[in-house]
């Protein structure tokens, strides 16, 4: 995905079928989610104690951290932090971040498995 990122058009497909042609800065900038990345010490069990959190969109593994969605669009950071601390999560460190093309792909493959439920 970091080829991506420098090509002049992208046409982004999950299962022989394109979700999105556009730019990469257009691809990236029609993002409406807010995304967070989220690290602990425990990054064993942080993605599925992510996902049990009721407002999860998406909770997945990017580099060292997980980039996690909120389904209301907006994550509460200070909520999250308080959940991840009664899941016995400590030394936590929760950022704000901007979407990359693959947060974007990510993105599309959610909205386009609920088009298809």
């Amino acid at each position: 995905m970091d080829e991506a990122a420098l090509c002049d058009r992208v046409a982004l497909m999950q299962g022989g079928h394109i979700l999105i042609i556009d730019t990469p800065d257009e691809i990236v900038n029609s993002y409406q989610r807010s995304l967070v990345e989220v690290r602990t010490d425990n990054m064993f069990t942080l993605v599925g104690d992510l996902q049990q959190i009721e407002d999860c969109h998406t909770a997945y593994r990017f580099g060292s951290g997980i980039h996690y969605t909120a389904r209301s669009g907006e994550v509460d950071t200070d909520d999250l932090e308080k959940y991840l601390a009664l899941k016995g999560h400590g030394d936590k460190q929760i950022g704000r971040i901007s979407p990359g093309i693959e947060d974007c792909f990510m993105e599309l493959m959610k909205t386009e498995q609920h088009a298809g439920e």
